[in-house]
């Protein structure tokens, strides 16, 4: 049913952070964890065909030298690194270039003359080394149009879609110099239905949309943009977030911008939980995995469930659960975008303990899903279309 996957690698730089948290801050064995996947919208680049964000973080299970497992001194989660790489792949998925997202410019951006690793200096771009500051992991990228956007996890984050801006600098076709931050973030404070990290956007009459829960669907509202003009000559922290790391030297800089949505609850179908549990011989959550992806009278996402649970308190081998199955999903392309279409559950091939299908994307006949493995490596692999609908009933 898919072709043969592709691991997803990168050279990372040796990261050492603030010297006062010591431990954490050390140089750790960085692995690439929980990978998501879009297609690059035109004019990203001469050969850009996928942008794929990354979770780059030492507390992986990949072996038990992990300081996941070793360090069993409490400390606070924020002072070991986490941090998200932005990596561009041509039609054939070779890497051309990959950067870090600066999720909070006006933390992360260094404005005057000084050495800190807690922020980076203007104009830093490629793999420099990252900011130890506002670290953000598990992100979601979708793409709508020409723009593209992020959802992420962090410490005490509420729920969020923030605009990224790639500044892109090619010769001769050719990428040079890469740079990727937030332009704007809104959040969606205090609302239970949405928090955690497994919602699942989708775009239907220019109106953004939210699966907060399998059996839920909610709006954000309109897709607005605003035009904003900023003279970038000095950085201030007026104009931090439209200038981020554009290099010296820059001067007027004008970005369409996201306008805040207003969330509000559309729909919400028990019944379907029900079926589904039914369907799967399972009695606990059902989730979302990734944003969904339009197609021929409908949204395609891809759902999971774990059947094992882990223990993160003693940090054992998979400690976050394991046994995970996937299905896939079809909602209506129609209020109030019911479910209609489910298949069995399904992994990709050697069904690892821990499989994590967090990127989903399709391209002409072809369904490109990425993917973790075992909280230690993440893959790529392709599906052909027509064997996902034939895989799936009505429901």
């Amino acid at each position: 049913m898919f072709s043969k996957d592709i691991y997803i690698n990168i050279s990372l730089p040796k990261i050492k952070g603030p010297p006062k948290l010591g431990y954490p801050s050390d140089v750790h064995e960085m692995k690439i964890l929980n990978p998501s996947i879009v297609l690059a919208p035109k004019n990203t680049c001469t050969k850009c065909k996928y942008i794929v964000s990354a979770r780059i973080d030492p507390l992986h299970q990949c072996d038990d030298k992990s300081p996941f497992f070793t360090y069993k001194k409490r400390i606070q989660s924020n002072a070991w690194f986490k941090g998200t790489a932005i990596i561009l792949y041509d039609e054939q998925f070779n890497v051309i270039k990959w950067t870090w997202v600066l999720n909070d410019p006006s933390y992360q951006i260094r404005k005057k003359s000084y050495i800190s690793r807690w922020d980076v200096p203007i104009g830093a771009s490629n793999d420099y080394l990252p900011p130890w500051s506002k670290g953000i992991y598990d992100a979601r990228l979708f793409a709508q149009n020409d723009y593209i956007y992020i959802t992420y996890n962090c410490k005490s984050c509420d729920f969020s879609i923030s605009q990224l801006n790639l500044d892109i600098k090619e010769k001769d076709g050719n990428v040079k110099e890469f740079r990727c931050w937030s332009l704007i973030r809104h959040k969606y404070s205090n609302i239970k239905s949405i928090k955690g990290k497994n919602q699942a956007l989708f775009v239907s009459k220019n109106i953004m949309y939210l699966q907060p829960w399998i059996h839920k669907v909610a709006t954000l509202g309109k897709i607005k943009h605003r035009t904003v003009k900023k003279d970038c000559t000095i950085r201030t922290k007026q104009n931090i977030n439209i200038c981020g790391i554009y290099p010296n030297g820059t001067k007027t800089v004008t970005k369409n911008v996201l306008k805040s949505g207003i969330y509000n609850h559309v729909f919400k179908n028990s019944s379907i939980l029900v079926q589904l549990r039914k369907h799967y011989n399972f009695e606990r959550r059902i989730s979302t995995t990734c944003h969904l992806v339009n197609i021929k009278n409908g949204f395609l996402g891809i759902g999971h469930y774990h059947r094992k649970n882990g223990n993160n308190i003693l940090r054992k081998k998979y400690a976050f659960g394991y046994e995970y199955e996937h299905f896939w999903y079809v909602l209506e392309d129609i209020y109030p975008y019911k479910m209609k279409h489910v298949s069995k559950s399904f992994c990709i091939n050697d069904c690892d303990p821990i499989q994590f299908l967090s990127g989903l994307v399709v391209n002409n006949n072809k369904v490109v899903v990425s993917y973790g493995v075992n909280d230690c490596v993440s893959k790529i692999a392709s599906f052909n279309i027509y064997d996902v609908y034939l895989s799936m009933n009505n429901i």
